[in-house]
């Protein structure tokens, strides 16, 4: 069975590490700006796809920091995409493939 999205508890567990001007010029902007950022990143970089399509077949691929996922529903491999924006990641999970 295939699952879709987990919500990880990132929050609780580790924004209590992160420095507070991170929070606010990094994390909160991205969270910020998301769609967006998505509508204007929608284009594979070139070594990036080159790397894919050197892996065979069905490979299982871990895309972290995959912001809006434009790697995730490529077809050719099993994809997992991890984002610390919620609202990116969410536009991620919308692009894989689940069946």
């Amino acid at each position: 069975q295939v699952a879709g999205p987990i919500a990880a508890p990132f929050d609780e567990v580790c924004e209590g590490e992160t420095p507070e001007i991170e929070r606010t010029n990094v994390h909160a902007v991205y969270d910020a700006i998301a769609s967006h950022f998505s509508a204007t990143r929608y284009k594979p970089w070139p070594r990036v796809k080159s790397f894919l399509d050197s892996l065979p077949a069905a490979s299982l691929v871990a895309d972290i920091g995959c912001g809006n996922g434009k790697y995730m529903g490529e077809g050719r491999h099993f994809m997992i995409g991890s984002d610390r924006s919620r609202p990116l990641a969410l536009i991620a999970a919308s692009r894989a493939a689940f069946p």
